[in-house]
C-alpha cells in the first residue's frame, strides 16, 4: 500500500488517496505479504466477498492487488470485530466530509453537506456508530418518505430519499473499512417514497397559466426570474449571471456569455457551461412589458434583495428563495412544480410545436457544438432564430388567452395580453 503508516499510538492512518485503514494494520510489510498471497490464489473469492459486503462500486477499476488488499482489510476487521465505543454518527460524518470528499466539485459538496447536516445528523447524530442497525435506517427512510419538505410543501421524492440513503451508505462503508463496524446497516433498506410523475416540460395549459400569473407576483425579483426563465429557456446558472448590460432592448435579445456556480453559498462567475452556451436569445414581446419597468442601468438582474449591491451576483440561498417563492404561488393555484430546467424542456418543446428550425432550437438552448468562430458570424442564423422566437411568443399569448378566465386576478393586476 503506497505511503501507508500507523503512528506510534496505533491511531488509524491514511493512504495517499484518502482511504482510511484500520488500527490492526500496524505493519505495512504484513499487508503486502498477505496481499501478494491473495493475488496468487486468485481474486474471485475476494471479489464476491467485497461485493456481498459493500456493493459492486467498490470493485470498479481495481487491480487484483487492490482487491486483495481490500479483502485483507475487511477480513481483519471481521476477525477482530473491535468496536469503538463513544464514536457518534455525527463525529464520524463530520470527519467523512472533511477527509473523504475534498476532491468533489463545489455543487456536489454543497449537496453532501445538505444531506448530512439537514437530514442524517438530526436523526442519527448522537447514536453510537457501532449500534446503528438496519431497523434504525429503515425507520429513518420511512419517516423521510412521509415527511413534508419545507421548501416545496410536498413529500420528499423517491429520488431525494435515494440520494440520502446513498450518502448514508457511503459514510457507513468508510466506517466499515476503518474497522468501526462489521456490516453496513444501510444494505437492503427499502425506499418507500413515491416517484413523482416524470415531467420533461410543462403542458400547454400549465404553460399559459404560469405566464398569465406573472403580473400578479408582487416580489419584483421573483417576477423577473420567472419571466426570464419562461421566455428564454436559460439555465439557472445563466439567469443568475445575467446583467442588465446583457439585455439589449433595441436589438431585442439577451446576450448570454457567463454562468454562476456557488461555493459555500457564495457566487463565482465563470464562462458558460460550454462554448456553445455563448449565444443570443431573442425576446418574446410579452416578456418585454414585464421586464422593462423593472430595468436598471447596470448590475446583476437578480440580487440578494432589492437594496443589495448590484455588482454582486445572487447567492445560492437567495436564488433558491426566489424559486421557492414562485413555487408557493403555483401551489396556491394547484399548478405543478416549476424549475428553470423544466423551463428549458418547455422551451424546446414549444419551439418544436411552432415548427422552428433545428438551428433555432440549438441556438436558443445552447446545445449546438458550434465553435467560437461560428458564434461570431451567425447573424443570418440569428434572424431566423428571431422569427422562430416570435412564433413562440404568439403561441404563448394564445395559451394565456385560453387560461385567462381560470386565473384569479390579484392586486388589481391583469394577466398578460
Amino acid at each position: 500500500m503506497s505511503d501507508t503508516y500507523i503512528d506510534k499510538n496505533g491511531r488509524t492512518s491514511y493512504t495517499e488517496d484518502g482511504n482510511r485503514l484500520p488500527p490492526y494494520l500496524d505493519n505495512r510489510n504484513e499487508a503486502s505479504v498477505v496481499s501478494d498471497m491473495f493475488s496468487q490464489i486468485g481474486v474471485n473469492m475476494m471479489q464476491a466477498f467485497i461485493q456481498t459486503m459493500m456493493g459492486t462500486q467498490h470493485l470498479r477499476g481495481d487491480s487484483a492487488n487492490d482487491i486483495a488488499q481490500k479483502a485483507y482489510i475487511m477480513a481483519i476487521n471481521q476477525a477482530n470485530a473491535q468496536s469503538q465505543p463513544g464514536l457518534t454518527f455525527s463525529q464520524w460524518a463530520e470527519e467523512y466530509m472533511e477527509v473523504y470528499e475534498t476532491g468533489c466539485t463545489d455543487e456536489t459538496r454543497r449537496k453532501l453537506y445538505l444531506y448530512i447536516r439537514k437530514h442524517l445528523i438530526p436523526f442519527f447524530g448522537q447514536m453510537d456508530i457501532t449500534k446503528i442497525t438496519q431497523t434504525d435506517v429503515q425507520r429513518f427512510a420511512n419517516r423521510k418518505a412521509s415527511e413534508i419538505s419545507s421548501a416545496t410543501g410536498r413529500p420528499y421524492s423517491h429520488k431525494t430519499l435515494k440520494h440520502l440513503l446513498s450518502t448514508m451508505k457511503k459514510i457507513m462503508d468508510r466506517a466499515m473499512i476503518a474497522g468501526y463496524i462489521q456490516r453496513n446497516p444501510v444494505m437492503k433498506t427499502r425506499n418507500n417514497a413515491k416517484n413523482p410523475p416524470k415531467r420533461k416540460g410543462s403542458t400547454e395549459e400549465v404553460q399559459g397559466a404560469m405566464i398569465a400569473l406573472l403580473p400578479t407576483i408582487e416580489n419584483p425579483m421573483v417576477r423577473l426570474w420567472a419571466t426570464i426563465s419562461l421566455s428564454s429557456g436559460m439555465r439557472a446558472q445563466e439567469i443568475a449571471a445575467l446583467k442588465w448590460e446583457d439585455v439589449h432592448w433595441d436589438e431585442g435579445y439577451f446576450d448570454v456569455s457567463e454562468a454562476v456556480s456557488w461555493h459555500n453559498n457564495q457566487p463565482i462567475v465563470k464562462s458558460t457551461k460550454t462554448e456553445a452556451g455563448r449565444r443570443r436569445i431573442p425576446f418574446q414581446d410579452w416578456a418585454v412589458g414585464l421586464m422593462k419597468p423593472l430595468a436598471q442601468d447596470s448590475g446583476y438582474i437578480l440580487r440578494q434583495h432589492r437594496n443589495s449591491d448590484p455588482k454582486t451576483p445572487i447567492s445560492a440561498s437567495a436564488y433558491r428563495r426566489l424559486a421557492d417563492e414562485f413555487e408557493k404561488v403555483l401551489i396556491q393555484y394547484n399548478l405543478p412544480r416549476y424549475t428553470a430546467h423544466i423551463g428549458r424542456h418547455t422551451m424546446a418543446n414549444t419551439l418544436d410545436k411552432v415548427g422552428a428550425s433545428n438551428k433555432s432550437i440549438e441556438l436558443i438552448s445552447g446545445h449546438t457544438d458550434a465553435d467560437f468562430t461560428r458564434f461570431q458570424y451567425m447573424n443570418a442564423e440569428f434572424e431566423q432564430t428571431r422569427r422562430d422566437m416570435q412564433k413562440v411568443s404568439e403561441f404563448n399569448k394564445k395559451l394565456v388567452q385560453q387560461s385567462d378566465t381560470k386565473i384569479p386576478k390579484k392586486s388589481g393586476k391583469t394577466p398578460v395580453k
